[in-house]
Order: C-alpha cells, then sequence, then structure tokens
C-alpha cells in the first residue's frame, strides 16, 4: 500500500516540527511499553512498562540526514536520506508491539535492523532449518557453525518470517509481515552473533513499504511463533487443519498416516515371469518378425540395452538355460523403458512436453493384454505385477497393520501400472498422490532431463525469468529454466488435472512451489516482484486443492501457503547435501547420499548413510531443535521430512529422529520398494504401533506450550490443545519427570493424558 499522504498520521499526531539541526530523539510509550527513538540514526531502546531500558536496535550502517519529523507519544513520522536515497519512516505504538514501515523511492538495500544490539541477549530463537533454532548467545561453537553454513536466509523460504530475542526478563521478537524481498543476516563478530534483517528495494516493489513488527513479551523460546501464530489468525491467513477437512474429508487420512514414497520404474518387476528360460527364448525367437510385440520392442532398445538382452538371449541358449538374477534385473529394465514405443495407444487428452495422463490407464490395460498374448504362459496374472506399487506391496502395508498412510509416487506413471492397486490401497483408507513439478522448465532436446520438466519449448522458451540484465535463470541442478508461474497457469492447470484423472489420485505432491523460492521477473510484458510470484504459487496451490478436491502437499510449507496445503516434505528436515560436498558430491566418502541409479531402488532415497558431526548437530541435535513452526501452525498442516532425508535415511540419527517425531507429533516418511520391504517393513510396522494412534488424536490439536526441563536441554516437554502432555528424553540417563519424579529412560517417553501416565520405549530403528 503507498503512503499518499500523511493524514493518517496528522490524525494521531501533536505535531512538532524538527529542523534536520535539531533532530533529538523521542519517546513513544503507553501502558504496556516504552520506546526511545533516535530518528536520524534508527536506533531503538525500549522495555516493557517501567523496567530499565535496553538497546534493541543499532544505529544504521551508513549516517542519514533527517527531515520532516513529526511524533508524538504514540505515532512518528519523518524522512531519512542515506547516501541520496530517500526513506520515509513511520513507527505506530499499539500495546506492546511498534510497528514500523519504510518506503522507498529509489532502488537499493536497506540494512535494519542490523542486529548488533546483542550485548542483552541470552539466546535466540529462529525459525531456520525448517523447525527453527534455539542458539545461546554464549555458545560460539554453534553460533560459528552457523554462521559458517548460512550467512543470509531469505525470508520467503523462512518457515516462519521473525527473529526472537531471549533479553533474560523479556523477549524481542521482529517480524516482516510481508517477507517477499528480505533477508535473514547471520554474522559473527567477534565471538557474537549479529542475526537482522535486509530489504531489497528493487524498481518492481517502490513505494511499497518494508514493514516490520517488534514486540516485547514474555522470555518464552516459542513466543514469537506464538505472537506470529496470532497475527495469521487476526488477518485471515490461517486455516485449521478441521476446516480443510470439512472442504475435504480425504484430508481426515492424515491422521495416523506415515509418508511413504514408492520407487520402481515401469509396470514390471523380475517375479511377475515365470519361466525366464522360455520368456527369453520366445522374445528372442520373435524379434525377426516383423510387426510382433517382440520385434517392436527389439528396435525401442538402446543400444546399451540390446547388448544386454544379447546376454540374456546367450544365457537361454546355454546349458540349463539359467538366466541370471542380474540379467533378469537388466532385463526388466530395459523392456519397462522400451514398452511405452513399442506398444501404441489412442491420444485421450495430450499436452505439450510429450505427456498425456489419461492415457495411461488404456497404455497399461492394452500392454498387458499384447505381453500376456505374445508370451502365453510365461507371466504371472498381471494383477501382480509392478516393482513398487503394486497389489502385493499395498497388501503387504495393511498386513504390518498400518491403516492409514499417504503412498507417494516419483513419477505420476507408477501410479497407472497397477489400477488394481489403485483401487485396493483407496478401499484401504490410504492416500494415493503423486510428485509434479512446474519450477523448471527443458528443452525438448535435453538429453539428461526428466519428466515433469519438459513442457514443451514454447514454455521453455517464453515462460522463464528473466533477471535485470536480460539474462534467464537456471533452473535445478544447472539445467533448463525456471519458470515464472504466472506464465503457465494454464498449463499447470490441464496438466495437474490430467494426472489426477489420469491416474485416479486423491493426491497430489506439487514440488517447489511452498518453499518461497522466486525471482523478480524483468521480462518485457510480464514484469512481476516477487511478491506477486508467491501470490502466483499460492493460487496454483489453491486450485489443486480448491477445484481438484485433493488432499494437496508441497516441498517445504512455509506459512505463507500453509492456509492451502494440507501437508508438506522438507519442513522437519529441509534438504542439507548443500552445505557439504562430502554427502552430495564426493562419491568415495562414507557421507555420500548415493544417486538415483538404479531406478528400482535409488540410494539417494535407500542407502542409510551417516551424517558428518558438523551437520549432525545443525540438523538433528535435540538440545539446538526449537518446534516453531508447530507451535504456530500443527494443527494447520501436516509436516514431514524432505524425502532426500527420510526418517531411516540418516544412520546414525534414527532413534533421535523417531524421538522427536513422537515429541512433535509429526509423522514418519519412508522410502519402499520391491526390494526392501523384507528388511524395513518390520521396523515401519513397530514404529507404528506407538506413534500412529497418538498421532490420530493429536494431528489437528494446536501445540500449545514446549519446555526444555534440564539445564542440558535434552529433556524437552510438548502440550496440545487438548491437554496431552508428551516428555522426551533425548540423552544418555534416566531423568525424573513431574511431582511424583516418574523415572523416564534414556531414548524413551511419558504420555500423560487427563489423569493417566504411561512411559514409552522406541523399538530399535536399525541404522547403526
Amino acid at each position: 500500500m503507498r503512503y499518499r499522504s500523511n493524514a493518517f498520521f496528522l490524525c494521531v499526531l501533536i505535531c512538532a516540527s524538527v529542523s534536520p539541526s535539531l533532530a533529538q530523539a523521542f519517546v513513544l510509550k503507553n501502558d504496556f511499553s516504552a520506546f526511545d527513538i533516535d530518528p536520524a540514526t534508527l536506533q531503538i531502546k525500549g522495555a516493557l512498562a517501567s523496567a530499565p531500558q535496553v538497546e534493541l536496535a543499532a544505529v544504521l550502517s551508513t549516517p542519514a540526514v533527517l527531515a520532516d519529523l513529526q511524533y508524538s507519544t504514540a505515532a512518528a513520522h519523518w524522512k531519512l536520506n542515506i547516501n541520496g536515497s530517500v526513506y520515509e519512516v513511520a513507527m505506530v505504538l499499539k500495546n506492546a508491539s511498534l510497528k514500523i514501515a519504510v518506503t522507498a523511492y529509489q532502488p537499493g538495500e536497506f540494512a535494519w535492523p542490523n542486529g548488533k544490539a546483542n550485548t542483552t541477549i541470552e539466546a535466540y530463537a529462529l525459525p531456520i532449518f525448517g523447525e527453527g533454532r534455539y542458539i545461546p548467545a554464549s555458545d560460539i561453537a554453534f553460533a560459528k557453525l552457523l554462521s559458517d553454513k548460512m550467512d543470509r536466509k531469505d525470508l520467503s523460504e523462512a518457515s516462519l518470517p521473525f527473529i526472537t530475542q531471549l533479553r533474560g526478563s523479556f523477549s524481542s521478537t521482529w517480524m516482516t509481515p510481508q517477507p517477499a524481498d528480505a533477508a535473514m543476516t547471520l554474522k559473527l563478530v567477534e565471538d557474537k552473533l549479529e542475526v537482522g534483517f535486509t530489504q531489497d528495494f528493487t524498481e518492481l516493489n517502490l513505494r511499497q513499504p518494508y514493514r516490520i513488527r517488534l514486540t516485547l513479551d514474555q522470555p518464552d523460546p516459542i513466543i514469537g511463533a506464538k505472537q506470529f501464530r496470532a497475527f495469521m489468525q487476526n488477518t485471515g491467513q490461517f486455516r485449521s487443519l478441521d476446516d480443510k477437512i470439512t472442504a475435504n474429508a480425504d484430508v481426515s487420512k492424515l491422521a495416523g498416516a506415515p509418508h511413504i514414497y514408492f520407487h520402481g520404474s515401469g509396470p514390471l518387476k523380475p517375479e511377475d515371469i515365470k519361466g525366464w528360460r522360455g520368456f527369453v527364448r520366445k522374445l528372442d525367437q520373435k524379434r525377426k518378425q516383423e510387426g510382433s510385440l517382440s520385434a517392436r520392442l527389439w528396435q525401442a532398445l538402446s543400444k546399451a540395452d540390446k547388448g544386454e538382452m544379447t546376454t540374456a538371449f546367450k544365457e537361454a541358449k546355454g546349458k540349463g538355460g539359467f538366466v541370471s538374477k542380474y540379467t533378469r534385473k537388466v532385463a526388466i529394465r530395459a523392456i519397462n523403458e522400451a514398452l511405452p514405443n513399442a506398444v501404441d495407444v489412442a491420444a485421450v487428452a495430450p499436452l505439450d512436453g510429450g505427456h498425456d495422463p489419461q492415457a495411461q490407464t488404456p497404455w497399461i490395460m492394452l500392454a498387458r493384454k499384447e505381453l500376456q498374448s505374445e508370451f502365453k504362459g510365461h507371466f504371472k496374472a498381471p494383477e501382480t505385477w509392478g516393482y513398487s506399487f503394486s497389489k502385493g506391496l499395498v497388501t503387504k502395508l495393511k498386513s504390518a497393520g498400518i491403516d492409514r498412510a499417504w503412498l507417494g509416487m516419483a513419477d505420476w506413471r507408477d501410479a497407472s501400472w497397477s489400477p488394481e492397486a489403485t483401487v485396493l490401497a483407496k478401499e484401504s483408507g490410504y492416500l494415493l498422490g503423486a510428485y509434479d513439478s512446474y519450477a523448471s522448465a527443458h528443452p525438448e532436446e535435453l538429453v539428461n532431463t526428466w519428466q515433469t520438466a519438459q513442457m514443451g519449448n514454447e514454455i521453455y522458451e517464453g515462460a522463464g525469468y528473466t533477471n535485470h540484465d536480460g539474462s534467464k535463470v537456471t533452473g535445478f541442478a544447472g539445467r533448463g529454466r525456471y519458470v515464472n508461474p504466472l506464465a503457465l497457469q494454464g498449463y499447470a492447470k490441464r496438466r495437474s488435472k490430467a494426472v489426477v484423472d489420469g491416474a485416479a489420485l486423491n493426491s497430489l505432491f506439487m514440488d517447489v512451489d511452498a518453499t518461497g523460492l522466486v525471482y523478480n521477473d524483468y521480462s518485457e510484458g510480464r514484469k512481476a516482484s516477487k511478491a506477486k510470484v508467491l501470490k502466483a504459487f499460492n493460487d496454483r496451490l489453491a486450485y489443486v486443492s480448491e477445484e481438484l478436491k485433493v488432499v494437496t502437499g508441497s516441498e517445504g510449507g512455509t506459512w505463507y501457503f500453509a492456509k492451502n496445503i494440507a501437508f508438506s516434505h522438507g519442513m522437519t528436515t529441509p534438504p542439507y547435501a548443500w552445505m557439504d560436498k562430502r554427502i552430495g558430491k564426493d562419491k568415495s566418502s562414507k557421507f555420500f547420499r548415493g544417486g538415483y541409479w538404479p531406478p528400482e531402488q535409488p540410494p539417494i532415497f535407500f542407502k542409510a548413510t551417516p551424517i558428518p558431526a558438523e551437520l549432525s548437530t545443525l540438523m538433528y541435535a535435540p538440545q539446538y531443535k526449537l518446534p516453531l513452526y508447530q507451535v504456530a501452525l500443527h494443527d494447520s498442516i501436516v509436516t514431514t521430512h524432505h524425502w532426500e532425508f527420510g526418517s531411516l535415511k540418516p544412520a546414525n540419527e534414527r532413534q533421535i529422529i523417531a524421538l522427536q517425531q513422537i515429541l512433535y507429533q509429526i509423522p514418519p516418511l519412508y522410502h519402499l520398494s520391491a526390494g526392501n520391504a523384507k528388511k524395513d517393513l518390520p521396523i515401519i510396522k513397530a514404529y507404528n504401533k506407538l506413534w500412529a494412534p497418538l498421532h490420530k488424536q493429536l494431528f489437528n490439536q494446536p501445540m500449545t506450550a514446549f519446555r526444555f526441563l534440564s539445564e542440558d536441554r535434552m529433556l524437552q516437554q510438548t502440550t496440545f490443545g487438548n491437554g496431552t502432555v508428551i516428555t522426551a528424553n533425548f540423552g544418555s540417563i534416566v531423568r525424573k519427570v513431574g511431582e511424583d519424579g516418574i523415572p523416564l529412560p534414556a531414548g524413551s517417553y511419558q504420555v500423560k493424558i487427563g489423569d493417566g501416565t504411561e512411559v514409552f520405549s522406541l523399538p530399535d530403528m536399525g541404522g547403526n
């Protein structure tokens, strides 16, 4: 909103015009708080009620010239000239909150508050690394580690847009409700952490105020989250899970539901073939018959795959005709790859990028028919086919006592391979979803591409963000271009609807949309600020949720998008391989997370790997974790880990992760395939017996309190809206809990519901 006049301020001020040469500090005060403000430097001192004042905001790093100061005890307004750049500053005091607005008339960076007012800060509560972190000011080692790994965080990507400073007898929380162009800065200066904000003013957001709210309150680490929750509720930006269930009853199926990704590319697995010798010999024989399925398969194989199949032919002709386990695996992989080009079905609703999701089910039915006809007697019943999402694997989940689950496909085609599995999953009460993404667009001729990024050359050429210098923003992993959601609204609607309808889904996962990753777009005829782009992402999520009527999830799930999604992946544990090349790039390291090959069971998801000590501290150490996001939004959105770092991925953190999920009441995230079910399903089953019943009661309850109960912060407690209290012991010794001194063993947790209290021990989650 623009400042068209000073009428608002003139109506509340007892005006006092002050010449720049006579500039002086003034006081804004009421019964709740008082602030001493130096308008020329933006230094602020303040305190609750009549307590001694402390510095809350340090002076600007660059001297400024003051003009047109007007103030009363409740509000103030003035102008600052900083190196020729003019800013309007307005402040209004309401209760214990000082509302600040800074408006620029020229592009530039406005770094304030700069974080230097830190002498009385005892600890920080910051919404970083997803949920949040508690950082004692005296913990220099952690502060250094933090500032080394992350010196800046765009607030559009932060889970919540505030910082809380704990100052002994009170707290000061800085919040910006419109964070599109703001960032949090973190620096370690002379062994003191400086946490501040900076705002980028561009030609796209000039005269749009940079708004900040400074609130003084109790010295509670989660007070900022409570304040922000109230702000969302008061401004119509909060929507409860109960409201979402009223709009779509399927949202209730998230209660007690672990999140499980299925992997396995294609409709066949080696076990679907009965008698490999005969199958391979038949393929070898009929590949020379023009027009046969075998001939079409052979023609569709790559040169490398033809080599693998030739090996299979030789083995089948050899003594005993035994086709090795390895050869079966690579042969099936080759056949799965070739089938779409060997079996053609009539188009239903083709889309740019070579997609026709609504033709997938007709295609699989035709492919089944042709395979069974070509290779009579060599295949098991088709309803049992499938390496990943199959009727057999869904049945195993049911047999494990898992009555609720979100089942996700890494590729939407995987959800169509087995219509029988789809029916069984939905009849069993499961949510069935698929991954879709509109973040990056690739040119059609790009070799190393992925399915979702293929949207046709028109979108690739025309929808990409344009930087201020005229260049295009490079897409994910250095491929293609990131694209502006405003430029492909129609395509995204058509394709997402086709994916949902074609695979009969009741859920859809929209990659990237809720991360807050945005760019200014300077494209001619389509200039758009980050704020406009954020709104476009929100509108896209709202379309999937409200118009397609499916349970909608996305990556990240920052507060801005929580109203329009029911779940998110990446808030509990965000991706962090970028912070250490040993995890993401160094294949010789024991910490290497793995790659995407083989597709049936990609090591990046399935291989349990240790986490380097530094990142273990940053990402998993309980004494630093703080459920800020859960306090603000637990009863609005169900959050869990990013798919790259699921519950069983970090080999040396599994028990801590399992306990944290209980304490915060968030679901685990797993990866399953036919290959790992035997090993991991017993672990999943044992944990689900403890976790699921409690989550069914608490998933839609607000988290009303969080406390550290021990000096080392390893004994922690959460409280929920229905009165349930959960206490978790992350330490290595027995702790006593409550007035009765109930012993709580290391690695266990206590649940208090009403007058009943019970202690539980976690199952062995494996990994070490």
